[in-house]
């Protein structure tokens, strides 16, 4: 199960400042998958704030810098989930 301790605000993962936490649940399996923590109106405030701020630099980007940005971050989270992913054990004479 995955479980996250941190919450991703102005680029970086930090603490929230909330105590609690929440359970994930699959859709489709009904099952519990991950625990987030829960966040609270300052969270937000500080979430907001970032955007806020960011939100010149990135609309002065054009299109084309930021399909390439979004590929390289679907590309980074593609690789990492693919490196962390479990692989079975299978010896040569498994197969």
């Amino acid at each position: 199960m995955l479980v996250r301790d941190t919450i991703y605000v102005n680029g970086a993962w930090v603490p929230s400042t909330g105590k609690g936490t929440l359970e994930v649940i699959d859709s489709a399996t009904e099952e519990v998958f991950a625990t987030i923590p829960e966040g609270t109106p300052e969270d937000v405030d500080k979430a907001v704030e970032a955007a806020a701020a960011a939100f010149p630099g990135w609309a002065a980007t054009s299109t084309e810098e930021r399909s390439l940005f979004a590929i390289s971050q679907a590309t980074r989270a593609g690789a990492s989930t693919v490196v962390n992913a479990p692989t079975p054990k299978i010896s040569a004479k498994e197969l």
